[in-house]
C-alpha cells in the first residue's frame, strides 16, 4: 500500500486530542487510531507490537545484517488538533498546476496563492486536500502513513540492508503532553527521528521551549444605571491585559528563531473573564523571561 493510500484511510478516524481530558489518551478517538494502527502493525508482521495502558504504540523492525548497527527510531503521534473539526474529513486528491485550489464550490472556500505562497513549490505534485472545513489530519497521520509504508517495503525486500529499526506511535503530542508517558526503554533507541510536518528534503535538529499561560479574571457586575465607580468590567481588564503585552511578539510579527506571545482562547462576562497563551522561545531564558512579562502583567492589574 502507498503512504497517501494510508493517510486517507486513517484520516477517516477523528482522533484530536482534548485539553481538557484528564487521561492517557485525552480523547477516546486516539484509542481509536491505535487499536487500528496496533491491527495493521501485527498484520505487517512487525515484531515486538506492544500497545501500553498509556495508548502508546510501540513496534520493531529485526535487524537482517549480522555486524552490530545502532538502532534507529521513527516516531509520530496519533492525535490531531482539537483548534478546527476533524470529524467527516471529506479528502480528495488533486493533481496540483500551481493555481489557486478551489476546495469548496458551495462555501467558495478558496485556498489561494497569495495566502500560502509556498503551494507554488509544489506545482506539478499530487495534492491531498479537504472540502476547507476541517482539518485534514496529516499533522501527524502522514508521518505514521511514511513509517508504516517505509515498515512494508524493509519487511519485504531483505535486499535493503539495514539494523534493528523501531517505531513509536503518540498520543497527546498537540496538547503537549506526547511524552508524559513515552517509556524511553522500551523504545530502545540510540538515535530517533521524529516525522511530522515539514517541506520535501528538511530536517530540522532542534527545538523551541514552550510553556502555557492561563489567566483569569475576575470582575464586580451591578446595575449600569449604578455602575461609577463600583463596577469591575473582567472583560476590560482582560483586554488591558492583553495590551500589555508586545505587540512586536506575536507570531504574526516574528520569524525564524523569535519567540512570541500567542493569545489562543479568551471569551467571558463582566463578571468573570478568562485568556489562554501559548509561550515560544528557543532560548529557555526567554521563556522564563516571558513567564515573568506575564506574571508582572497580572500583579500590576492587581495592584491596581
Amino acid at each position: 500500500m502507498k503512504a497517501y493510500e494510508r493517510l486517507l484511510q486513517y484520516v477517516r478516524i477523528a482522533s484530536a486530542s482534548d485539553e481538557k481530558g484528564a487521561g492517557s489518551p485525552s480523547a477516546p478517538g486516539i484509542w481509536d487510531m491505535a487499536r487500528l494502527l496496533e491491527r495493521e502493525m501485527r498484520e505487517m508482521g512487525l515484531s515486538e507490537v506492544c500497545l501500553d495502558e498509556h495508548c502508546y504504540l510501540y513496534a520493531a523492525i529485526p535487524a537482517n545484517i549480522e555486524t552490530e548497527a545502532a538502532v534507529l527510531g521513527f516516531i509520530a503521534h496519533m492525535d490531531v488538533s482539537p483548534a478546527s473539526p476533524c470529524e467527516d474529513i471529506r479528502a480528495r486528491l488533486v493533481d496540483y498546476d500551481g493555481c489557486d485550489i478551489l476546495l469548496s464550490e458551495d462555501k467558495n472556500i478558496v485556498m489561494r496563492v497569495s495566502d500560502f505562497p509556498f503551494l507554488e513549490d509544489y506545482a506539478g505534485k499530487r495534492l491531498i486536500v479537504t472540502d476547507g472545513t476541517t482539518l485534514l489530519g496529516a499533522d501527524d497521520k502522514a508521518g505514521i502513513a511514511e513509517i508504516l509504508t517505509m515498515a512494508e517495503r524493509l519487511l519485504a525486500d531483505d535486499s535493503i540492508k539495514h539494523g534493528k529499526i523501531v517505531i513509536a506511535f503518540t498520543p497527546d503530542e498537540e496538547i503537549g503532553r506526547g511524552t508524559e508517558h513515552f517509556d524511553l526503554k522500551r523504545f530502545g533507541a540510540d538515535f530517533a527521528y521524529t516525522v511530522d510536518g515539514g517541506r520535501f528534503g528538511e530536517i530540522s535538529y532542534e527545538n523551541f521551549n514552550a510553556s502555557a499561560a492561563h489567566v483569569s479574571f475576575t470582575g464586580r457586575s451591578v446595575h449600569p444605571g449604578t455602575a461609577k465607580n463600583v463596577l469591575i468590567n473582567a472583560q476590560l481588564l482582560a483586554m488591558e491585559f492583553f495590551s500589555m503585552l508586545p505587540a512586536a511578539e506575536r507570531p504574526e510579527n516574528t520569524e525564524g528563531r523569535e519567540g512570541f506571545f500567542l493569545l489562543d482562547e479568551s471569551g467571558g462576562s463582566v463578571e468573570s473573564s478568562f485568556q489562554r497563551y501559548i509561550l515560544r522561545d528557543h532560548d529557555a531564558r526567554r521563556l522564563m523571561a516571558r513567564e515573568d512579562m506575564i506574571r508582572e502583567a497580572a500583579r500590576r492589574i492587581n495592584e491596581r
